[in-house]
């Protein structure tokens, strides 16, 4: 998290957005040490994607689901949403969490590297929500903007990196090249011409980059 301890905790004291479905999701996953999105960054998430009522979705990074359930359960009845993974055991798992979630006639988990599957993709989307190797997003930034429709919607979690990013906290040796790859990623979304992007001190830190169409300035 890259907020303050007492200002996490008011934050989500104030939460209220998860069903029994995805609380379920969220005790599996905490209990088995699984990667989970943040709780404020899960309810930011939430209300994108309700208020914007995306019809087709990417995620990356799957891990057990609980993300994707949550894509799915807010874009509604008429979503479909693709997601990638790279652990087999994270995917069967997540495909059972789909049916807690009653989700899982729209979700569709793609099992290997991103960096395999994503040039395979034909597909156009209206939101692609990353959150998968941090070393990765730099190395995905183009393919991402390629397959979002006008007015698409990149999300990308973690991208301050515990505070690490901005220097707030400093950092051991091994993880310069994460953050060096981070901190360029972040560059160049926030100069890239075709996108109107925001950084959200919010969670592990949330960018949202929205693709132009040839009408805007």
């Amino acid at each position: 998290m890259v907020t303050s301890k007492k200002t996490t905790k008011f934050l989500r004291e104030h939460i209220a957005f998860e069903n029994t479905a995805l609380k379920e999701i969220r005790d599996i996953a905490n209990s088995k040490n699984k990667p989970l999105v943040q709780l404020e960054t899960a309810n930011l998430l939430y209300m994108i994607i309700k208020s914007t009522k995306p019809s087709t979705i990417l995620e990356i990074g799957t891990s057990i689901g609980y993300s994707s359930a949550l894509i799915a359960i807010a874009a509604g009845e008429s979503s479909h949403i693709d997601t990638i993974e790279m652990l087999e055991e994270n995917m069967l798992e997540a495909k059972e969490n789909y049916k807690i979630a009653g989700v899982e006639k729209r979700v569709n988990v793609f099992l290997g590297d991103a960096l395999d599957i994503v040039p395979k993709i034909e597909t156009k989307y209206d939101l692609i929500f990353m959150d998968g190797p941090k070393s990765h997003y730099l190395t995905l930034k183009e393919q991402m903007i390629s397959l979002l429709n006008v007015g698409g919607m990149l999300v990308c979690d973690n991208v301050l990196f515990r505070g690490l990013i901005t220097g707030d906290k400093k950092h051991a040796r091994r993880k310069e090249t994460i953050i060096s790859k981070l901190t360029l990623f972040l560059d160049e979304l926030c100069t890239d011409n075709r996108l109107y992007t925001t950084i959200l001190p919010i969670g592990d830190g949330v960018s949202i980059s929205i693709l132009k169409g040839d009408t805007d300035e």
